[in-house]
């Protein structure tokens, strides 16, 4: 913040020195040390806001808090292929930040499990991948965010995150997420208001609205030569064709890990199937495709204490799950888990960790028929020509 003094400060208080202030908020004053940072102008000089004021301002922001028998968690990941993952319970919840108490700690490309402490992330750290999961009657959050803070507490390692990148529907869904648990918040925080900044014309707002001329609109583009061009589409006719398959087929990926669940839904999306359908549960199975059933299945060896040839003998009771090919992951492949696949109609058995680039890809599009194909040959051979041309041959 910047500050207009009434003296100019003494040459020879340097950054990052420690002054004592008075601050009025709300009719009530806060005693405490601001930090020196630069001189900005004449009779003016930044200042960093001090952290108990920064508090003191987030009073009137929705903020709401989760206890240990709730189930909601959180799920961070630096990437789906390299970098660390951590997941736990939430603490609080804001629109603009979480905090989660982190419980386990993974390296996502050695698979391998890290010491929970304050050292995992960096404050600042950027974390691209931040799913908010088990929220009462609200699907999965997924965003960006920051590390603004990391400690030990005697409750456990708190990280708390800055949220990033959330869309209009993600808002929407934490604004009424913390309305239903906190119908009367802010009552007990008045904000004043100008009146005004409160009275609306009623005849102002009912006159409709005439459209205005973007000022940023110099006429360019109604003149000949300047109009929009579209860049082509760099990929080749039977890649388009290949992207649009992927996205409309279905995929239920069964995994009781929460961070296993969405380093592995998170990879099959960035490979092109968005219609990626996630349970933990047979229950969550079921509620995932009540609508329609999925066009292949992701399902662990062990869900919990459930066996996965018992899981599916389940599943297949609810409707025609027959033809639906399945992929079974395993910690351990071996022959008896080769034999028991086949007895219960597994089409794939995939070892962990998952090489997914190396194997599982091609493995699944040869599952969904996904195969693409050839791209057309530019020259063609006399025997090609005579073969089209033939009654009966193959097509040309």
């Amino acid at each position: 913040m910047v500050l207009t003094l009434q003296r100019s400060i003494p040459g020879d208080i340097t950054p990052p020195s420690a002054m004592e202030m008075i601050f009025m908020i709300d009719g009530m004053r806060f005693r405490t040390q601001i930090r020196f940072k630069a001189r900005d102008s004449y009779m003016k000089a930044c200042f960093q806001i001090p952290e108990v004021i920064r508090h003191a301002e987030r009073r009137c922001k929705l903020r709401t808090r989760f206890s240990h028998r709730e189930r909601a968690s959180a799920t961070v990941l630096e990437g789906f292929f390299d970098g660390t993952g951590a997941t736990g319970g939430l603490v609080n919840l804001s629109m603009e930040g979480l905090c989660m108490k982190i419980e386990r700690a993974i390296s996502i490309r050695e698979d391998r499990k890290l010491p929970v402490n304050s050292e995992i992330f960096p404050v600042g750290r950027s974390l691209p991948i931040v799913r908010i999961q088990n929220l009462p009657h609200t699907p999965v959050i997924e965003c960006g965010a920051t590390v603004a803070h990391i400690s030990s507490t005697p409750a456990g390692v708190l990280m708390g995150l800055r949220l990033e990148c959330l869309g209009e529907s993600e808002q929407q869904i934490l604004e009424q997420v913390m309305t239903r648990r906190l119908p009367s918040f802010g009552r007990g925080f008045p904000v004043k208001r100008r009146w005004s900044e409160l009275h609306i014309d009623p005849l102002e707002a009912a006159r409709p609205q005439e459209d205005t001329e973007d000022p940023d609109d110099d006429g360019l583009a109604s003149e000949p030569g300047h109009e929009e061009t579209v860049a082509p589409d760099p990929l080749a006719p039977h890649q388009r064709l290949l992207a649009i398959r992927k996205r409309g087929k279905r995929i239920l990926v069964v995994v009781k890990d929460e961070m296993d669940r969405a380093i592995l839904s998170g990879t099959l999306f960035v490979d092109g199937y968005t219609r990626v359908l996630e349970a933990g549960n047979l229950l969550e199975a079921l509620q995932a495709c009540r609508k329609a059933p999925p066009d292949l299945v992701i399902i662990e060896q062990l869900i919990g204490n459930t066996e996965a040839s018992e899981f599916l003998g389940k599943l297949r009771t609810q409707g025609d799950w027959e033809r639906i090919p399945i992929v079974l992951l395993s910690e351990s492949p071996s022959i008896k888990t080769t034999l028991m696949a086949k007895s219960v109609g597994i089409a794939h058995v995939q070892a962990k960790p998952t090489d997914y680039d190396g194997e599982l890809k091609e493995v699944l599009a040869a599952l969904l028929h996904l195969t693409p194909p050839a791209p057309p040959s530019e020259e063609r051979g006399p025997g090609d020509t005579e073969a089209a041309e033939r009654p009966g041959g193959p097509p040309g």
